[in-house]
């Protein structure tokens, strides 16, 4: 009996899968592996932004890459919206976009939301998109590092994105966080 249910064991962890596979890519040719975002369009395709500004998408089946887009500022982020369009997160706005005609390759470069400011300090990185069930996106905006310059209003106007302080979870020191404590995100409706 010890030995069969070692032997029902055994074949059940065989048939059993791995929940992911893992697989090395080569990048682009050419292209330094500093990556921004990911996103998996519904068709399977990979999107990956380079921080140095460029989009290729990639085929697992093929294994080849394509240029989606290019010429955007520090892209850290991406949501894929169908196999035609993206929604990316770059420094100075949130863009989407659009391959019209269908043939791999962003022709449209639409600024969504650029409402949040831009002061030029290097440190001030922007990510996301995210989007909620109601179609709104957020995004993750940083802030300027010391000494650096930054805009009167810190990036953006905040709309009732507030947390009362009695509302925190985890420990805190009472005596350095105001009655309302601002979040560090900007929704775009």
């Amino acid at each position: 009996m010890k030995y069969l249910f070692l032997i029902i064991s055994l074949l059940i962890s065989v048939q059993l899968s791995a929940g992911y596979k893992i697989e090395r890519i080569q990048t682009p040719k050419g292209v330094d592996a500093q990556i921004g975002g990911l996103a998996f369009m519904p068709d399977g395709r990979l999107a990956v932004s380079f921080n140095y500004g460029k989009i290729f998408t990639y085929k697992p089946d093929t294994k080849e890459w394509k240029l989606f887009a290019e010429g955007l500022h520090l892209p850290l982020g991406m949501l894929a919206i169908n196999n035609h369009e993206l929604m990316v997160m770059q420094r100075p706005e949130l863009t989407r976009l659009i391959d019209s005609n269908k043939d791999g390759k962003a022709d449209t470069y639409l600024k969504f939301n650029d409402d949040f400011g831009l002061s030029g300090n290097y440190h001030e990185f922007n990510f996301g998109p995210v989007q909620d069930s109601d179609g709104n996106f957020y995004i993750g905006l940083n802030v300027a590092s010391n000494n650096g310059g930054i805009l009167a209003e810190p990036r953006g106007k905040f709309l009732s994105y507030d947390i009362e302080k009695k509302d925190l979870e985890g420990d805190y020191d009472q005596k350095l966080v105001k009655k309302t404590v601002t979040r560090m995100y900007s929704c775009v409706p």
